[in-house]
Parts: C-alpha cells; structure tokens; sequence
C-alpha cells in the first residue's frame, strides 16, 4: 500500500506499532499454549535446509509502550 501511494510511510508504521500491539495483548490473554519445533525445514527459492533447532528472537511487549 505505501509502494502503490495508497499509505503513507507514516501512517503504515502507526499501523504495525498498533499491531504489534494488539498481538501482544491478544496472545498474553488468550493463548495458554506453548509450542515445539523440532526439524525445522526451511526453503529459500532453489534450496532447502533442515535445522534441528530454531532461535526466535523476539522483543519485550513493554518496549511497545514507550
């Protein structure tokens, strides 16, 4: 939508903050669930990997709110 003129840079970062907060609020009250990934394949255009372990980074939701 930015590429095509339709959202602003601007406003298109305004929506992802609000995702990414809406997310977070959304998975700390309603998944009770953890998750396992074991062999993990991943598959870039003409190749293919599996890993036996996977590291997700991901950020401190209060870090949204600053």
């Amino acid at each position: 939508m930015v590429s095509n003129g339709t959202l602003s840079p601007e406003l298109a970062i305004q929506v992802l903050v609000q995702f990414d907060k809406s997310m977070t609020e959304a998975l700390e009250s309603q998944v009770k669930s953890k998750v396992t990934i074991k062999d993990a394949l991943f598959k870039k255009e003409d190749s293919q990997e599996t890993v036996g372990r996977v590291k997700i980074v991901a950020c401190d939701s209060k870090l949204l709110l600053q």
